[in-house]
């Protein structure tokens, strides 16, 4: 007989600039390590927003797209960001 198959929970990010980043890594502290989770998001802005918040940045799995929404501070946006994520 074999073994049932874990399901991981994915979270996405949302908008780095948003409250996403922050909002994730608060909720998942206190989550199991055992528990699968993937994360989509960058990993430069779970850093920032974890140096900001003087937290840890959890050992959960991490995928990361093409953009680099590293490089915007917290709280800007960028029209033309939104026009290619809301048409490709």
């Amino acid at each position: 007989m074999s073994s049932p198959s874990r399901s991981a929970v994915l979270i996405t990010m949302g908008d780095p600039c948003g409250i996403g980043p922050e909002v994730i890594l608060k909720t998942l502290r206190a989550v199991p390590a055992a528990l699968p989770i993937v994360v989509i998001g960058d990993l430069a802005v779970f850093q920032r927003t974890a140096a900001r918040l003087k937290l840890r940045v959890p050992s959960w799995r991490l995928l990361t797209l093409h953009d680099d929404p590293a490089r915007l501070p917290p709280g800007c946006y960028l029209a033309d960001l939104g026009c290619r994520a809301s048409f490709q």
